[in-house]
Order: structure tokens, then sequence, then C-alpha cells
């Protein structure tokens, strides 16, 4: 459908939306137990992939999210490149605590392993799928959600000319991320103690972002950018010309940001 937009193909949206409409309806309706997703009649283990999927895709709503997180809580049968979609689903359903627990308990043995690529399964040889490849880029979904999810950088419009800063640290207290982009350079770095949370962008010309603060996660209410006051109590209490408040949702404070390079610190 996204492609389809930005392609200007209109007329294939309509059923791309009716097939997506159907998938959702009778997912849910033929999977979801109530308790989980699985097939009528089956008896074997509980499937995460399957949960995975769901949330990623939107078919799995917020009311049974409390259920999917225990089912990633005791299931385990994806491979390292499925695994990445679990963990994906972890950070969307606002879980980055458990999504960078799992990863770390996942990904421990290829992480502690002399070997330097990533692996086809969990492990190598006799212990690993199809022939146990110690070699496979495709593991390395953990590498693109800490740069999407934990620092926060994703874009929200083709080539960047858009995007967002929304960090998601869990259990992190520094983060330093770039990408590359058309646009050049993004970085991003954070660091958080007790009473402060920091964060530094350098954002490259003919970009517009959004930074997301969450003020409401720490305790915070007050906000200086570049070590000019800006933010008070949910309000403005100062001016900076390339900053533009954007309100309070959820938790977040938001922020429209010019290129340059800019100091985030609340407190």
């Amino acid at each position: 459908i996204q492609m389809a937009r930005l392609t200007g193909n209109q007329a294939d949206i309509p059923g791309y939306e009716a097939k997506r409409k159907r998938i959702e309806e009778n997912y849910h309706k033929t999977f979801w137990n109530g308790r989980e997703y699985r097939s009528p009649g089956y008896t074997g283990k509980t499937d995460d992939r399957g949960h995975a999927m769901a949330v990623v895709f939107g078919i799995a709503k917020p009311d049974q999210w409390p259920a999917i997180k225990q089912v990633f809580a005791r299931e385990f049968h994806s491979s390292p490149y499925t695994e990445k979609f679990v963990l994906e689903s972890l950070f969307q359903m606002n879980e980055p605590e458990a999504a960078i627990a799992r990863m770390k308990s996942r990904y421990v043995k290829m992480v502690e392993s002399p070997l330097t690529t990533l692996w086809e399964g969990w492990g190598v040889g006799a212990e690993g799928y199809g022939g146990g490849s110690y070699n496979h880029g495709w593991a390395g979904g953990p590498l693109t959600l800490m740069h999407e999810y934990a620092a926060g950088i994703k874009p929200s419009s083709p080539a960047f000319a858009t995007y967002e800063v929304k960090p998601q640290l869990g259990p992190l207290k520094k983060v330093e991320a770039a990408s590359h982009t058309v646009k050049g350079l993004v970085q991003v770095g954070i660091q958080r103690d007790a009473k402060h949370f920091q964060l530094k962008l350098t954002s490259p010309d003919e970009t517009t972002a959004t930074v997301y603060l969450p003020l409401k996660e720490y305790g915070h209410t007050a906000i200086r950018v570049n070590a000019r006051p800006l933010w008070l109590n949910g309000k403005p209490n100062g001016e900076i010309p390339g900053i533009t408040p954007a309100g309070e949702a959820d938790g977040w404070t938001r922020f429209t940001v010019a290129p340059g390079t800019w100091a985030f610190e609340s407190r």
C-alpha cells in the first residue's frame, strides 16, 4: 500500500486494503483463542513467530498484548532471522526492557564466540539450520532494532526528508548511533542518570526531525536546548530558532527540529 502511494499507483490501493482487511479479520477469527494464536486442532507448542508477525503488522491489538508478552516469556522457536520480528514486536508493545533482555539471552552464544560473523542458526555445524552456516547477514536484525528503537532513529517520509528520534532505552544508560542517509549522516548520542536525560542530535541539511523526549517516564518537567531554556511544566518557557514545540502525547514531549547540532537536556 505504501509503495503504491509513493509510486503514484493509487488504483492498486483499494485491492491491497481489501486483502489486508480479510487477512486481519480471518487471522484473528481463526487463530486467536483468547490467550494466544493457535491453529484449530493443533496440539504442539505455541509458536512465537506467528505472534510476532501479528504485532508487527498491526493484526494483534493492544488488549491482546499482555497475553502475547506471556507467550514471548516462555516460547523460543524462532531462528536468528525471525527472532528479529519477536524483538521488534516487544519494542512496538512498549517493552524495551523485555526486548533487550531477550536479545541478550538469544544471541549470547553468537556474541561471545571467537567467530566474527553472524550465524544461520543458534549454533554452527550440526547445531545449526541448513548445514549450520556461520556467515549469514540476515541474523543482524538486532543491529537495525537498536538503531530504530533503542536510539530511536526512524524515517517518516522517503529519503529521510523527515524522520524521528524516539528512543526506547529500556535498561540502557548510554547510546551512541549514526545512520547514513541520502541526506547525510544522522548522529544521536543519549546519556541518562537519576536526574538528567541528555540527547544530542546532529541532523543533516534538507531534513526535518521530530525529537521525542520521555519526560513522564523519568519524572522530568524542564528542558534546555544548547544550554538555553525551552520547556517547563508542559509549556514553552523560551524560544530557540530552529526548534518548534510539537506538543505532548503518551508520555512524550515532542519538538520539530531544523538541521544542525542540538543538545537537549531534561531534568
